[in-house]
């Protein structure tokens, strides 16, 4: 069993990606500013 988790923070846009058993999940959001604040949130919805 494989889990990975992916973060890109490197543009306005925010992203957080799972990979689990072959399943991806996802999350995006153009959020300028704000990815400290949303990063942790956005993981725990994929979770």
């Amino acid at each position: 069993m494989t889990t990975l988790l992916a973060l890109d923070t490197a543009t306005e846009a925010c992203s957080v990606a799972l990979l689990h058993d072959g399943k991806v999940l996802s999350h995006y959001e153009v959020i300028p500013r704000l990815h400290a604040q949303r990063l942790l949130p956005m993981i725990k919805d994929l979770l």
